[in-house]
């Protein structure tokens, strides 16, 4: 049990780590954040959707990249949580 949470927690705080890079850098490969590109709130909140794969759709990437990123995420955890 204690493995499967630091698994999800190292997974979460290394996607909440990209997520926030990468919105900032490039604010216009995701919908959904043109109000404020550089508030970390939103990369936390995509990272604790993504990571429960909840994904309300509110904030999403429109390149490849981004959704290469966001999928190996939420397949990720996906595994670590049935494993």
């Amino acid at each position: 049990m204690k493995a499967i949470l630091v698994k999800n927690l190292v997974l979460f705080v290394s996607f909440f780590v990209i997520y926030s890079i990468y919105f900032n850098v490039k604010p216009s490969d995701w919908n959904g954040l043109e109000n404020n590109p550089n508030d970390f709130i939103n990369a936390m909140y995509f990272s604790i959707a993504t990571h429960s794969t909840t994904g309300y759709g509110d904030i999403n990437p429109t390149t490849s990249v981004g959704k290469v990123i966001t999928s190996i995420h939420m397949l990720l955890a996906f595994l670590i949580n049935i494993l």
